[in-house]
């Protein structure tokens, strides 16, 4: 299989994994809103500071997105950790994200950053058509 090949399936299970967790979410609307704004904290503070600030809001949304991120980077289609757990959580995230190596982390914030962008759009567009339905 080809670079660009292996790319288009990974991020069809990018799009995918956001688009059936995002269909059976409770709450969409402000995860829709909460979620605008989080690939930029990402890329201007990091993976762990994203995370921690998720876990911190005394927010059901805000945990939910971090379950949600943990949910893709530490599951088995991500393929970036060895041994992910098997319902991984935020704290999971977190944890990982803190004790992990440099190639590791990086890894893991790259494949946040890649799936942020779907979970972003898909949130955006199925409030749309909900508004409009």
């Amino acid at each position: 299989m080809t670079d660009e090949a292996q790319r288009d399936t990974q991020e069809r299970k990018r799009a995918r994994h956001a688009y059936e967790a995002l269909q059976n979410m409770r709450g969409r609307p402000k995860v829709c809103t909460r979620v605008q704004g989080l690939p930029i904290e990402v890329r201007a503070q990091g993976l762990t500071v994203a995370v921690a600030t998720l876990l911190k809001e005394d927010r059901a949304e805000s945990r939910e997105l971090a379950r949600l991120l943990a949910s893709w980077v530490l599951g088995d289609k991500a393929h970036i950790v060895v041994d992910p757990p098997s319902n991984p959580t935020g704290a999971q995230l977190l944890e990982r994200a803190t004790t992990s190596v440099r190639s590791e982390y990086l890894a893991m914030q790259t494949e946040a950053l890649a799936y942020l962008e779907h979970v972003k759009r898909l949130a955006s567009a199925l409030e749309k058509s909900e508004k409009s339905a």
